[in-house]
């Protein structure tokens, strides 16, 4: 969105501050915000009067890129087989697709090798269940 201009109104007695305000606020309904803005001798002048003298307002504008653009690709999600939430599957077993597990629980399994689940170490309740049977 490339902006030439932009259009405020303001009172003839305005001040300069108050034409900074009006046109910041602008620039960010339309997506972009302002770095600097500079008049030249500005001091105490009206709208008005920086309009009749010919003074110039330098302004330097950044387009601001939306956060999810940014953000890095999120893993899939799934349901953690301990906590049984939806969350991002951090740790998947490579013979039961079911055996899945999100950051949280697997950060539970630290030192151990292989799918937790298939090796008989979960301690989640339904396992504890099984086992026990």
């Amino acid at each position: 969105m490339q902006l030439s201009y932009i259009e405020v109104v303001l009172p003839v007695s305005a001040t300069a501050a108050d034409l900074v305000l009006a046109v910041s606020a602008e620039m960010r309904r339309n997506g972009m915000t302002l770095n600097e803005a500079k008049l030249q001798e500005a001091n105490n002048l009206t709208v008005k009067q920086i309009v009749e003298e010919g003074r110039l307002i330098c302004l330097m504008e950044s387009v601001k890129v939306p956060t999810a653009e940014v953000a890095s690709p999120k893993r899939e999600l799934g349901s953690c087989h301990c906590c049984k939430t939806r969350k991002e599957v951090i740790f998947q077993c490579t013979t039961s697709k079911f055996h899945r597990l999100c950051g949280r629980c697997s950060k539970k399994f630290a030192g151990v090798v292989g799918c937790p689940i298939c090796n008989g170490e979960c301690t989640c309740a339904h396992c504890k269940r099984t086992h026990t049977l």
